[in-house]
């Protein structure tokens, strides 16, 4: 039988044993069950599966012990045998409590009759919309939509309230999430925050103001959406009745 690389090892000295039943590879004194030893490079323990490339290493040379797939796979924490925490190739954290991070989309300039961001997760409870500076040609209503696989249009239960010094004056919509706007010349900056409140029922609330030339004005509302019908993963910011166009201004989302 042909002598494999341990055996070699073990014969050149490089892995040694000692009486308390320590092995040691790369030291001749072991000072626990398994102690690996390179003072110059990095220490690496290399798991493969077919494709699945696995390691533990620590480097000198970096700083710091590293626990790390060495293949384009995620990373699993589990205990007693059951998932709890993962990291995807893209660096996305989820658990059994649902995701751990805060992740931003990509800012938009607002143009067109809506701005959609698509593709979120299905572990995502809360969503911002953000607006900096957006304004469109007209002067109807902003809406936001939400959906699973296609955009929900009806149901929806929402209302926004323009809030002057000596009025208040509101609008509400079905059909949306709705963002009062009271002229073409608004320049909107605030924000919408939807939340899921269990299953597929989401809720909004938003605080708006709008530059009118510098006059401010304040737009607040309580929103609420019985239900999608599946796990959110998209957003729609557009107008009601879907004619109007922005014309400046950027939309993001952030999701956690």
């Amino acid at each position: 039988m042909p002598l494999t690389k341990v055996d070699a090892q073990l014969l050149e000295g490089a892995i040694n044993a000692n009486s308390s039943g320590n092995v040691g590879i790369g030291t001749s004194s072991p000072t626990t069950k398994l102690n690996i030893v390179d003072g110059s490079a990095t220490v690496n323990v290399r798991l493969e599966s077919g494709s699945v490339v696995g390691q533990y290493f620590a480097s000198s040379s970096g700083g710091a012990v590293f626990l790390d797939t060495a293949s384009s796979h995620p990373l699993v924490f589990r205990t007693n045998t059951t998932e709890r925490m993962r990291i995807d190739t893209n660096g996305v954290i989820t658990s059994t409590l649902g995701g751990m991070q805060v992740i931003s989309g990509t800012a938009v300039t607002a143009s067109g009759t809506s701005v959609d961001f698509t593709g979120i997760p299905s572990w995502v409870k809360r969503v911002t919309v953000m607006f900096s500076g957006v304004s469109s040609t007209g002067a109807t209503n902003k809406l936001i939509q939400i959906g699973s696989t296609s955009f929900a249009t009806s149901g929806y239960m929402s209302s926004s309230a323009l809030i002057q010094t000596t009025s208040v004056t509101a609008v509400s919509s079905t059909a949306g999430f709705i963002v009062f706007a009271n002229a073409a010349a608004d320049i909107i900056y605030g924000t919408m925050t939807l939340v899921n409140v269990s299953g597929n029922t989401w809720i909004s609330n938003h605080m708006v103001v709008a530059d009118q030339t510098n006059d401010y004005n304040i737009y607040g509302s309580g929103s609420s959406l019985t239900a999608i019908s599946g796990v959110l993963d998209r957003v729609r910011i557009t107008h009601v009745g879907g004619t109007d166009t922005f014309d400046a201004g950027t939309i993001n989302i952030i999701y956690e």
